[in-house]
């Protein structure tokens, strides 16, 4: 009885003493924070962090800073915008944070509000100075690093902000910047970019500058998809035979049945023969969003072309000639003729 009691007396004791240091932990603010931070679970350790800003944050004097700029830090890459936001607006207002942090927080919360399409300025804003310290770092270091995680990143929400803003301006700083991200990072995304903000000037009626810039990318290195917009700007501009002329390297450089509809449509008023085999050429290539359309263009092209007289049976062979031509044409590689150019005006007489 007695050994019974005394176990008895050492796990009450024991008891004891985890509660009490348990309650002094739970006293300590600042142990609860460092507790929070070293937590290796992403999720978890926001949770931490959120309690510890709800019960703590108010009086959490010198250790605001490191609490709002960790909450941002540790609400991003959860892509929890909400938070990034409320709590990254709570950060930036706080002095002192390192050029590195600051940067963070910059390109953080202005990714976060182009997303949740909210205060499109202040994104704006948040990015340019993002971009200003990645520039410094990558320059002062030449460390792809800043370039990848910062610089190109930056200049993105850059491209995006100007475009929403719309006004010309705007659009034609969008299309500068998507230059020197395209210069930095000539991948499909960034050439997307580039197209769709020269797309966004060219419709506000400044063509002049994308088709300058396009021309001489095209100049240095053939891309399908910048000779397929400098076509559709051009044919903008009334320039109807350059702009085939463009989308026919494009088509040579990248057989697309979209390309080859395009084709087809600024060719049928004037060359009827040769939009059918670009038709054709669409249509075999299969593609689902374009090849159902060419074939209709063709039928139609086709019973009003000269074979709309002939025999039924003469019609339906002249057609699969048609077909089979393009067939044959995809397997060796080989093109329709380029369109002609158009005769010289005769001049009249005076």
């Amino acid at each position: 009885m007695r050994r019974f009691t005394v176990n008895t007396m050492l796990v009450v004791v024991g008891l004891v003493l985890v509660v009490s240091v348990l309650g002094a932990q739970a006293d300590d603010p600042e142990k609860l924070f460092l507790n929070a931070l070293s937590e290796k679970d992403p999720q978890i350790k926001l949770e931490k962090l959120v309690r510890y800003e709800q019960q703590y944050g108010k009086q959490a004097g010198a250790l605001s800073k490191l609490l709002y700029a960790n909450l941002v830090l540790a609400a991003y890459p959860l892509k929890d915008y909400e938070k990034t936001v409320n709590y990254g607006g709570k950060a930036l207002a706080l002095e002192g944070h390192d050029a590195m942090t600051r940067m963070k927080l910059c390109l953080y919360v202005s990714t976060s509000l182009l997303l949740l399409e909210r205060d499109v300025p202040q994104a704006l804003v948040l990015a340019e100075e993002a971009y200003s310290h990645g520039k410094k770092f990558f320059t002062e270091s030449a460390d792809p690093y800043y370039r990848n995680q910062f610089v190109i990143p930056a200049l993105k929400n850059q491209i995006v902000a100007l475009k929403a803003g719309g006004e010309p301006d705007q659009l034609q700083s969008a299309f500068r910047k998507a230059q020197e991200l395209y210069a930095l990072d000539p991948s499909p995304v960034a050439l997307q970019l580039l197209c769709d903000s020269g797309n966004q000037l060219q419709k506000a009626g400044q063509a002049e500058e994308p088709i300058a810039v396009f021309e001489n990318l095209l100049s240095k290195r053939p891309q399908p998809e910048i000779a397929r917009r400098l076509a559709i700007w051009l044919d903008a501009q009334s320039q109807r035979p350059k702009a085939i002329e463009y989308l026919q390297l494009s088509y040579h450089l990248d057989r697309k049945a979209r390309t080859a509809y395009e084709l087809a449509i600024l060719l049928q008023a004037d060359n009827p023969p040769l939009a059918m085999e670009y038709l054709a050429e669409s249509f075999i290539l299969n593609d689902p969003a374009v090849s159902p359309r060419s074939e209709e263009v063709l039928r139609q092209l086709f019973v009003n072309s000269p074979a709309a007289k002939l025999k039924p049976k003469d019609m339906e062979k002249a057609y699969e000639d048609i077909l089979n031509a393009a067939r044959a044409r995809i397997q060796a590689n080989e093109y329709p003729p380029a369109a002609p150019a158009p005769a010289a005006e005769t001049p009249t007489p005076q």
